[in-house]
């Protein structure tokens, strides 16, 4: 667009000048590759706004689906037991928590526990849990 400055027109500016301001047609091809650029960069955004969508339905759908899962567990009223072990301390990383190994015996394998409670001197921890035919909660935890 072109903006001219003429003398003589009825705006007036700060020191008594007289201005007039007149838009100039814009090139019909540079309108023709302004709007095609512009419908590109709409077409990658509205891409990248249903991934974006897409991946956030999903996470919210997994954390949905096991907090349901974690609670029909619960609820079914399945056999609360709890068993004294041996743990040792496990660190946490990018992707993971702190907390502490145990040998479950039901399971026959070693699981972690994220946070248990309690402040204990010996290496032991009582474990209460919840199993059922849908599987197994750990209930608590605690470092006696």
């Amino acid at each position: 667009m072109a903006v001219q400055h003429f003398a003589g027109h009825p705006l007036q500016a700060d020191r008594g000048e007289s201005l007039f301001i007149r838009i100039a047609r814009p090139d019909p091809g540079c309108v023709r590759d302004c709007l095609a650029r512009k419908k590109t960069s709409d077409t990658a955004r509205k891409k990248w706004n249903l991934l974006k969508a897409f991946a956030g339905m999903f996470i919210v759908c997994t954390l949905l689906s096991v907090t349901l899962f974690s609670l029909a567990i619960l609820c079914s009223g399945g056999t609360r037991s709890s068993y004294t072990a041996h743990y040792e301390y496990s660190s946490g990383g990018s992707k993971s928590c702190s907390g502490i190994r145990v040998f479950d015996p039901e399971l026959n394998k070693t699981i972690k526990i994220c946070r248990p409670t309690g402040i204990g001197h010996r290496d032991e921890v009582r474990v209460v849990k919840v199993s059922n035919d849908l599987g197994i909660v750990v209930k608590e935890a605690v470092i006696l």
